[in-house]
């Protein structure tokens, strides 16, 4: 029976020699692990829920020339000033 003790020495010593010659690339691939780690840890805890919904309301309004009279012209200003500051109109 073939002994493969002396393999093992030699891959143990093979290793041992690696690590030694990459210490310092090592030790900056533990660091950026430990910080994806983290940051993964934070996304998670603070992500959103598959069951959230998002809602908006977007209102243009377009005019061509001047066909509006004066005064309605400022009354349709004042109610898109109003919507959009969310102040209640005086009129």
């Amino acid at each position: 029976m073939i002994s493969l003790q002396p393999k093992k020495t030699l891959y143990l010593i093979i290793i041992k020699t690696l690590q030694e010659e990459f210490k310092a690339e090592l030790a900056t691939l533990k660091i950026r692990a430990d910080g994806l780690e983290a940051l993964t840890a934070t996304l998670e805890a603070q992500h959103f829920s598959t069951t959230t919904k998002l809602e908006g309301q977007a209102i243009f309004s377009v005019q061509y020339g001047d066909r509006l009279p004066s005064i309605l012209r400022e009354l349709c200003f004042r109610q898109m000033w109003d919507m959009l500051s969310h102040t209640p109109s005086g009129l």
